[in-house]
């Protein structure tokens, strides 16, 4: 089956912390996110995203990284956010995140690959919600992105 990605929106992100895709429609098959970012200070700054506003302790991550030369890994349980990347002051990461069956009645699996100047992080998360998605928050847990960052959502339907 051929895939078609549905735009359903851009947000320029320069001098924000944080922007919420809300209203998103129950008729696609699954949602990726596509960002390019820079913060405005500091270094390893997490990117996190957020469903239908909860901040609780609902979210499970594993990740792997490779950073200068050197791999690690780690997991987190009952964190309040689903960690998608990091982004620095000084370049430029970007990122792609898939999240399949977002419509409800499963626990929810997002999976996410972000590359910077040092740095690759490939992270997979569970949000322990059946709920359907029907908002997203997209954020940097501390600072702010500088220009020119820039996140866009697209709906997948399968034709």
């Amino acid at each position: 089956m051929p895939l078609t990605y549905e735009p359903l929106g851009t947000y320029n992100l320069s001098g924000v912390s944080t922007v919420t895709f809300s209203n998103i429609s129950s008729s696609y098959t699954e949602l990726v996110i596509h960002y390019s970012a820079v913060a405005t200070a500091g270094s390893t700054n997490n990117i996190g995203i957020r469903f239908n506003g909860d901040s609780s302790a609902n979210y499970a991550w594993g990740f792997f990284q490779s950073l200068s030369g050197s791999t690690t890994g780690a997991n987190q349980n009952g964190v309040s956010y689903s960690l998608v990347g990091y982004v620095d002051s000084s370049r430029s990461s970007a990122g792609t995140i898939n999240i399949n069956n977002y419509r409800g009645g499963y626990i929810k699996q997002i999976q996410s690959l972000g590359v910077g100047a040092e740095s690759a992080v490939n992270n997979v998360t569970s949000w322990s919600s059946t709920a359907a998605i029907t908002s997203i928050t997209f954020f940097i847990a501390s600072n702010s992105f500088a220009s020119p960052s820039v996140v866009s959502l697209y709906g997948i339907a399968r034709a």
